[in-house]
């Protein structure tokens, strides 16, 4: 099952940590959204006061609204009006709209803190842990165990919460779900580990990843003499985030023993790069050593400074007839095209353009991150029918990227629908960076 929010959770003391996450996903319309609770009345009617002074014919009134609203910050958003199609690009209400956006997904790229104090179920831990974040998690367990957990974390990562919560139940939490969760899978119980207190003291919760130093290796070969050495570690991040790019330089890698003496790449002057995917919120990276010194007990510290790109600004274009050809939208040097839609037998297949005007690495992690677009079909009461047919890419050449999407089995006819398409209009590169202390080595 996949665990959602829950107005009716039993009462015990739970402090909300406010994310703008949900804020900004709430305007997206193909993004998941949670119920946020009761408006706030007064709020509301603020933001209602000052949307009508944006219509005033006096400058200095529309200015001071926009001001008063901008002050306001990323909460008032679901309390602006709704995206209307057609709407000018310049105008107060669409900049203040684009500026509290930009402003809430700064702050969804920070790493997510909960709260969670007093007796909870198990189920119950985890939908406040999905409330509280935008993290979905999805409980794959083929058991009905549903144990009481008396929880003290106050204001934790949440990633650091969920391995806190798994933890006291004697569950694996996996982020090799294949749809972009973290899931809870049957048998992935913990075993008796002699190593468990070493293993949790080589874990780091930087913003929000969590980075496991998982093994150290050296390999000696005795046919050409060469000695390496490795460390392998896994890095996992929110769920939410749907990041596209990590990059580390070795060159800002710091690697000494216990003697303070250097430990060093073995290709100094290297860039890992590695393009991430949305589906497993996890990659593994091997980091290729110089082998320490033979009289060396542990590597004393381990360093590492790299950054992630992610999609700071995502975007749903709208095209209000799907059956016209060649409708072309832009936001941001980013052009979106719906070049057809050809209905065959029971298949629709949709022709999609986008085109970047952006070159070198952030292309490459804008082409990356095509492949996590959202697509559906929206019909005039406002339900949907999300693809279901799969997608294949057309064309990958120069700065732009074509994709042919299948919907099946459809009811009634193109026209009947608007097309809705979700794609990355600003990238933002974020830090990564951790430390190990006394690595003990063989």
């Amino acid at each position: 099952m996949l665990f959602q929010s829950d107005s009716g959770l039993r009462c015990c003391r739970v402090f909300y940590v406010m994310i703008s996450f949900w804020m900004a996903c709430g305007m997206l319309g193909l993004m998941p959204t949670n119920a946020r609770g009761q408006a706030d009345e007064t709020l509301k009617d603020r933001v209602a006061q000052l949307v009508e002074r944006l219509g005033d014919p006096d400058p200095q009134v529309v200015a001071r609204a926009r001001e008063a609203l901008l002050k306001l910050g990323p909460r008032v958003l679901e309390y602006l009006p709704a995206d209307q199609e057609g709407e000018p690009v310049d105008s107060p209400l669409v900049q203040i709209r684009n500026t509290l956006r930009e402003a809430a997904d700064a702050v969804a790229l920070k790493g997510s803190r909960v709260t969670l104090e007093g007796s909870f179920r198990l189920s119950e831990a985890l939908r406040e842990l999905q409330r509280q974040t935008g993290n979905l998690i999805t409980d794959r367990r083929d058991d009905d165990a549903n144990p009481t957990l008396n929880l003290a974390l106050i204001d934790q990562p949440f990633l650091k919460a969920l391995d806190e919560v798994c933890a006291r139940v004697g569950i694996v939490p996996s982020f090799y779900s294949a749809d972009g969760t973290i899931a809870l899978n049957p048998g992935m119980v913990i075993s008796p580990n002699p190593n468990a207190e070493l293993s949790r003291a080589l874990v780091r919760y930087p913003g929000p990843f969590r980075v496991e130093l998982v093994q150290y290796g050296a390999v000696d070969n005795f046919r050409d003499g060469v000695q390496t050495a490795s460390l392998l570690l896994e890095i996992a991040w929110e769920p939410r985030l749907r990041p596209m790019l990590l990059r580390l330089p070795m060159s800002d890698l710091t690697i000494v023993d216990d003697q303070d003496r250097p430990i060093r790449p073995r290709v100094e002057g290297e860039v890992l790069e590695t393009m991430l995917r949305p589906e497993n919120p996890i990659i593994e990276v091997n980091l290729d050593l110089e082998p320490p010194f033979r009289d060396a007990q542990t590597i004393k510290r381990l360093a590492v400074r790299g950054e992630v790109t992610v999609p700071s600004v995502r975007r749903v274009f709208r095209f209000p007839d799907a059956s016209q050809p060649n409708q072309r939208q832009s936001d941001r040097g980013v052009t979106v095209t719906l070049n057809s839609l050809r209905v065959e037998e029971f298949v629709w297949k949709v022709e999609m353009l986008v085109e970047y005007n952006q070159t070198g690495t952030v292309l490459e992690s804008f082409r990356q991150g095509m492949f996590s677009n959202m697509i559906a079909l929206e019909r005039a009461d406002g339900s949907r029918i999300e693809l279901n047919g799969g997608f294949s890419p057309t064309q990958t050449g120069g700065n732009r990227v074509g994709f042919e999407y299948l919907f099946v089995d459809i009811p009634g006819k193109p026209s009947d629908y608007r097309l809705l398409y979700e794609t990355p209009v600003k990238l933002t590169r974020i830090p990564l960076e951790f430390e190990f202390e006394d690595i003990p080595l063989p």
